[in-house]
């Protein structure tokens, strides 16, 4: 009896250690067909450095992307060690800031939805054109450079697809190849919370690189200020409000200006610091109603200064755009132009942010059909854009509209 009982244990362990050597065996397959992130992304590091060494720079500009169709043709399957990457070459022109930024999120947004891992290459970035006005050194250039630097150029797939279900994804979720901010069947419409977190990332870079004792500068000969001389203005205000005028006006049905009707309810009343962000005259001098500007901006300054009369006010025209982006990102408030510049911030903003109702972004003709972004980010539906300046005549009858002393016509 005691023999049996002897030989019934040993079977036992020799249960448990088979048991154990099986365990051992399936985990070590998982990570040798599943290597970590950290793994995953030092390739990927190594897949980049090789295109870049070996590859000459190339960018697709305002052109349609290429992207997808490099993936699916097989144009980097050399450089890939059989991963399956979506390679995208980093070109960036700063004069049109938010249109590049879209193209960049927008190749983010196909590999997430395509289950692939993203590379971006060749990093070419233009900054002469992010700045307009008088006022810049070296010291800008760094701060830009810490928010371009801080956006992923590499991204590991948390949960990638085998090469044909990455095909058959890709086919179907990545359809649009150029301003796909507009589409609302584009893939960046369903990622958005992802591309707050880059965004986010790369916007407190740039704010982190700001002194606590630096203020905004205003410049007397295009920028208008109800505060006193010497006033220290705060980098950030409470509500930013993004006032695109010149190109907006009559460029598209897309775009246009909102009327200042808009923002009495939507600007909390405790406001203390209220910056209007505008062009600089200098930009889109070529457009018709440009010269304009200047006579809507300064209505828009008395409409605001009346309403709020505790606030200070600024209207701010040009200078930095990344540091725009930056008060339009972390603002209590902000209140946005039919503008993909504005867009991106506007949804990174943790606070409150508004944008009007226009088929510039995601489709978005109508309330009904405007995507849900959260409950932070409200749609203006009411009153709409005016796009079309022919109705006013002369143009400055378009004032009484806008202060709302007149109805739409």
């Amino acid at each position: 009896l005691h023999r049996l009982i002897d030989l019934i244990k040993h079977c036992e362990m020799m249960t448990v250690c088979l048991l154990l050597c099986v365990i051992l065996y399936s985990f070590c397959t998982f990570t040798k067909s599943n290597p970590s992130e950290k793994a995953l992304y030092e390739t990927l590091k190594s897949i980049q450095a090789d295109i870049n060494a070996n590859v000459s720079t190339f960018c697709y500009g305002t052109k349609n992307s290429r992207t997808k169709q490099e993936y699916q043709s097989g144009t980097w399957k050399q450089y890939l060690r059989n991963l399956n990457v979506l390679v995208y070459p980093f070109c960036l022109t700063t004069n049109e800031l938010g249109n590049r930024l879209g193209n960049y999120f927008t190749e983010i947004a196909c590999a997430e939805a395509s289950g692939l891992h993203f590379i971006a290459v060749h990093k070419a970035w233009d900054l002469v054109g992010s700045f307009t006005g008088n006022y810049t050194n070296e010291r800008v250039d760094k701060q830009k450079l810490a928010f371009l630097n801080a956006l992923p150029d590499i991204i590991v797939h948390k949960n990638p697809l085998d090469r044909a279900q990455a095909d058959n994804k890709i086919k179907s979720e990545c359809k649009c190849t150029r301003y796909c901010w507009g589409e609302a069947s584009a893939p960046w419409v369903n990622r958005t919370s992802s591309i707050k977190q880059y965004l986010r990332v790369a916007l407190k870079a740039y704010n982190d690189t700001i002194e606590a004792t630096e203020q905004t500068h205003v410049s007397p000969d295009v920028d208008v200020t109800n505060a006193k001389p010497g006033t220290f203005l705060p980098i950030i205000p409470d509500v930013a409000l993004q006032y695109r005028c010149g190109d907006n006006i009559a460029f598209s049905y897309h775009y246009g200006i909102l009327p200042f009707t808009a923002f009495p309810s939507r600007i909390p009343a405790h406001s203390k610091y209220i910056y209007v962000l505008s062009d600089h005259p200098t930009r889109a001098i070529h457009s018709p109603y440009s010269g304009r500007c200047q006579t809507i901006l300064q209505s828009l300054f008395e409409y605001l200064t009346q309403h709020f009369p505790q606030a200070i006010v600024v209207v701010k025209r040009g200078g930095d755009l990344f540091l725009d982006q930056v008060r339009l990102a972390f603002s209590n408030t902000t209140i946005c132009s039919a503008s993909s510049y504005c867009f991106w911030p506007a949804l990174a903003n943790d606070g409150i942010s508004h944008f009007p109702v226009s088929s510039l972004i995601a489709g978005a003709d109508t309330l009904a059909l405007a995507p849900d972004f959260g409950p932070k980010f409200h749609w203006i539906e009411k009153p709409e854009i005016i796009s079309n300046m022919k109705h006013y005549r002369p143009w400055t009858a378009v004032l009484e509209v806008l202060t709302g002393k007149k109805p739409v016509p």
